[in-house]
């Protein structure tokens, strides 16, 4: 599953494994769905190298799958 917005791009992994790439706040997140759904505890510091591989892979696919229309901007709204 993934998800893009202007500034965020989103991706599930491993079916529990979210993965959140903040563009504007340059952040990287990485929550366990299974054991904290709510979202409370980032695992990204906490993964070390583990966790860089991983946000490697949001980094890959929105690498290979950029948005085919020429000059196209998501709408972003304050």
């Amino acid at each position: 599953i993934l998800a893009e917005t202007r500034l965020k791009q989103m991706m599930l992994i491993d079916g529990h494994m979210k993965v959140i790439r903040d563009q504007r706040r340059k952040t990287r997140e990485i929550y366990d769905l299974k054991k904290d759904p709510n979202e409370l505890n980032n695992l990204y510091d906490e993964l070390g190298e583990k966790g860089e591989a991983i946000v490697a892979r949001i980094d890959a696919f929105f690498a290979a799958h950029p948005n085919p229309r020429s000059g196209y901007k998501p709408p972003y709204r304050r």
